[in-house]
């Protein structure tokens, strides 16, 4: 009797594992078909700042991509079907990356709050063409001070780096930024970004592609916005 009820037992017990494997299984189908959507993908982007103004919105996404960001904004409704257009800045493929990024951000001064939200992106959609006038650029650093923004691009030209300082305004206030490049691909930037943090030279970088004309260095045409 006693084995009989062990048996029935370890029937019921293999019962209820597979059942929940499988529940799992579905609800793992379930949620990658949920999330991907049919010809949409979601990535992770940062909220920088919320207008009920479009055009208060627009000024704040273009200051934001002079200083390199891809920066744009969305139409969208609060639970009280209030319209906000909210400001984003990067993609990211997860919140992790994203939350990463953006306390980095907000350390050097950058940004002064943030929220990390989930996006819905046409699979379609694409980055416009990268213009002629387009090249990367290593931003390391951002000082009020033009003096301490001049003496850290010093230090970078001692150790043979093409360093230089570019003043930038910021919401009514100046920043002196310094950036090292330029570079032809993000990869090459990256690569020298690693070797500065690798050397002490700094304890953060971020690849930014930048036209030319933006830093005063070439004249060319504006390039168009890039918008996710």
């Amino acid at each position: 009797m006693v084995e009989q009820n062990r048996q029935r037992c370890l029937q019921s017990l293999s019962g209820f594992c597979f059942a929940l494997r499988l529940g799992l299984l579905i609800l793992t189908l379930w949620l990658g078909f949920s999330f991907t959507g049919y010809g949409k993908q979601y990535y992770y982007s940062i909220q920088v700042s919320a207008y009920q103004s479009e055009s208060s919105a627009s000024e704040d996404v273009q200051q934001l991509k002079n200083l390199g960001h891809k920066a744009f904004f969305r139409k969208e409704e609060d639970k009280k079907k209030t319209v906000w257009y909210r400001v984003y800045i990067e993609v990211f493929p997860s919140r992790r990356e994203a939350e990463k990024e953006a306390r980095s951000l907000k350390e050097l001064g950058l940004i002064s709050q943030f929220i990390v939200k989930p996006l819905e992106v046409e699979a379609k959609e694409q980055p416009a063409p990268k213009d002629k006038g387009d090249v990367y650029f290593l931003h390391l650093s951002s000082y009020k001070s033009k003096e301490n923004a001049e003496a850290d691009a010093k230090t970078l030209e001692a150790r043979g780096y093409k360093a230089f300082v570019v003043p930038e305004e910021v919401k009514g206030e100046e920043w002196f930024r310094v950036y090292v490049g330029e570079f032809q691909n993000e990869a090459e930037a990256r690569k020298i970004g690693n070797e500065l943090k690798a050397k002490g030279l700094t304890v953060y970088f971020k690849p930014i592609l930048i036209n030319k004309k933006a830093l005063g260095t070439e004249e060319a045409e504006p390039s168009n916005p890039v918008t996710p």
